[in-house]
């Protein structure tokens, strides 16, 4: 529909552009938020760098497969088709981060609460390029479906369609509000965390994180009088970003919160693709989707489960 754009007299590609441009979001928004709990600069940088190589990594072996697969069963010469899958790339930047941690052990919990963010940010980003080049498009509907478009695919045969493109990035979108909307409120209504990385960085040294005060006293007051509250925290934490967020309910909560919310939405999005089926009408993305759902699921109700029996014990 608009492969290129020309700007400046360049001809680009919409869907390279739009998904070099969520890519770019994405590791910023994760690597601000990093700096935000407490993350050391160089790490921060290291392993935002290091997961989105993973996840471009991972893309380029699916893709070389595919492309090998399609010249076998053509018969025609191997050319190399480059696209995303967000499903590839994801796991790409999961084996990158467990390689990174190997090295440099970080707590898992905040990583995931600080980093799980970017990935519907990209997509809500990327997903516009999708819409661009008329992939991942969605199956033919009946004219009167107030969803419903005209739109091609990427062959060019133009029909009514879902807008899966469209739907898929206002739905990450989605998820993208709400979490950021729970985590406005968790921070209010709980104070800030007492576990996260930077939470030493908040508070003097002879102050316990555990003795961390309330939201309405300010960071100078926590400080003795010949400290100036600048020279309390690391230079990347602006003062008014001293007390970190909250963890309540448990730290990794928002990461796996953002995981389950964005399966959810890729379930909800897969049913309008017009994928071919793989297990009864359930879709390849339905199936890895649902993993997904299950996984977040299963790693929130555990740690509801032992934050709980932790509780009773205290």
């Amino acid at each position: 529909m608009w492969p290129t754009i020309e700007l400046a007299g360049l001809h680009l590609a919409t869907y390279t552009l739009m998904w070099g441009l969520g890519m770019f979001a994405a590791g910023t928004l994760a690597f601000w938020r990093l700096l935000w709990r407490g993350f050391p600069l160089s790490l921060a940088s290291g392993l935002v760098l290091l997961s989105l190589g993973g996840g471009l990594l991972a893309q380029l072996v699916l893709s070389a497969f595919l492309s090998l697969r399609q010249a076998a069963q053509t018969g025609q010469p191997f050319a190399l088709r480059l696209g995303m899958n967000i499903f590839a790339f994801i796991l790409g930047i999961m084996l990158a981060g467990l390689v990174y941690r190997r090295r440099h052990p970080l707590p898992l919990a905040p990583l995931l609460d600080a980093t799980a963010l970017a990935l519907p940010l990209g997509e809500a980003i990327g997903r516009l390029g999708c819409f661009g080049a008329g992939c991942c498009f969605g199956r033919m509907t009946d004219s009167h479906s107030w969803l419903a478009l005209y739109l091609p695919d990427p062959t060019g045969l133009w029909a009514t369609r879902y807008p899966t493109q469209l739907l898929s990035s206002f739905g990450a979108l989605v998820v993208c509000l709400l979490v950021l909307g729970f985590e406005l409120w968790r921070n209010r209504a709980h104070g800030p965390a007492h576990t996260q990385v930077g939470a030493r960085h908040a508070l003097p040294r002879h102050i316990s994180p555990r003795h961390a005060l309330p939201r309405h006293i300010l960071p100078r007051h926590i400080l003795p009088r010949h400290i100036s509250p600048r020279h309390a925290l690391p230079q990347h934490i602006s003062p008014r970003h001293a007390l970190p967020p909250s963890d309540w309910p448990f730290a990794g909560f928002l990461g796996l919160l953002t995981l389950f919310l964005f399966g959810v939405q890729r379930i909800i999005v897969e049913s309008f693709r017009a994928d071919p089926p793989l297990l009864g009408p359930l879709h390849l993305g339905h199936i890895l989707s649902a993993l997904i759902c299950l996984a977040a699921s299963f790693g929130i109700v555990r740690r509801l489960i032992a934050a709980k029996q932790a509780a009773k014990i205290h």
